[in-house]
């Protein structure tokens, strides 16, 4: 929990500078003083401050008066008390950041070194990252955008994308929290390699979600393109990659194509075996019900399904199942299942 922030005032507004307190989740006030929260100043959260400012362009608030009415007079930094939080919040502590609703952008290596920090949640009205925000912070694996409109693409997600080659769940809410979308990006990486004779150098990507990555109508994803990248997922990422891109896209299709939704088929019902141990080795039990809905299985995949069910003693599922085969394939001579 933040205890005190240090900041710098710019145009009737406020640049974060440093922040000081304890635990893993940083949560941003956006209001200091009853001036709007802007801007995180470069290197924030990294281990050495910046140098850009002077001690006297430096100002403190304590909790006590952010979450308060923010009366009284500004302190300058030096002016705290001896009770207060000396060490800043940074590097190894952060897991989670919440960017407050006013933000507009962040300045230069805001979390360098951070190597714990995995969600980060991204307000409306964001508008830029600056350079090198996120070097050397190599475990951020999901991003929450608040999203005015279900059916929008959040203004900051192609940036977020370009910076960060890592596997990324991406998660839209609408303003009351709740989720109203979901999609993976998959990683990838790049490689130089020398062409010796001509003295030249081929740049070489690695992995899907490079190509995942360029399917964006202006700032919009293009659901069409994505989707298509879909064989290429089949062919060189590993299978519980490819089962988790399949399941985001099955639960929430938006711009989902029927000849994208059937090619998504086709390919689980192929690997139905690995399929059913993903499921319940990663909680995803729900996705049962939902391939029920796409009409996914056969007579074949159903009665494994249920035996892997069974197994896992998962008595609601068994019951789902044994219902849809009731309902699509007819009665069938009743078999005992063991819990």
């Amino acid at each position: 929990m933040l205890e005190r922030i240090d900041y710098v005032l710019k145009n009737q507004s406020v640049w974060i500078y440093r922040c000081y307190g304890e635990g893993t989740i940083v949560e941003l006030p956006g209001v200091i003083r009853g001036l709007p929260v802007v801007n995180l100043a470069d290197h924030c959260f990294a281990q050495e401050p910046s140098y850009r400012y002077k001690p006297h362009e430096i100002y403190t608030i304590y909790r006590e008066e952010w979450e308060g009415d923010g009366a009284g007079e500004t302190e300058h930094r030096l002016q705290g008390t001896a009770a207060a939080p000396e060490y800043p919040v940074f590097t190894s502590q952060i897991e989670e950041v919440y960017f407050p609703e006013n933000l507009v952008a962040i300045e230069d290596y805001v979390f360098y070194g951070c190597p714990n920090l995995h969600i980060i949640h991204i307000p409306t009205t964001m508008r830029r990252f600056g350079g090198q925000s996120f070097v050397a912070t190599h475990h951020i694996n999901c991003f929450y955008f608040t999203v005015d409109n279900e059916s929008e693409t959040p203004y900051m997600l192609k940036e977020v994308l370009k910076e960060l080659p890592d596997r990324l769940d991406i998660i839209f809410e609408n303003r009351a929290g709740q989720k109203v979308f979901q999609i993976l990006y998959l990683d990838y990486y790049e490689e130089s390699r020398e062409n010796t004779p001509a003295r030249l150098f081929d740049l070489v990507f690695h992995g899907t979600g490079y190509m995942y990555r360029q399917c964006f109508n202006g700032r919009e994803i293009d659901f069409k393109k994505f989707d298509e990248q879909f064989h290429f997922a089949v062919a060189q990422e590993y299978m519980p990659y490819v089962f988790q891109l399949a399941y985001t896209r099955l639960t929430y299709p938006r711009g989902f194509s029927e000849e994208a939704k059937e090619e998504h088929l086709a390919w689980l019902r192929l690997e139905y075996k690995a399929l059913s141990r993903w499921i319940f080795d990663e909680h995803k039990e729900d996705l049962i019900r939902t391939l029920g809905d796409y009409g996914y299985y056969t007579e074949d995949i159903l009665s494994w399904f249920m035996n892997v069910a069974s197994d896992r003693k998962s008595a609601e599922n068994v019951s789902y199942l044994m219902d849809y085969r009731r309902t699509h394939f007819g009665a069938k001579k009743k078999k005992k299942y063991e819990f």
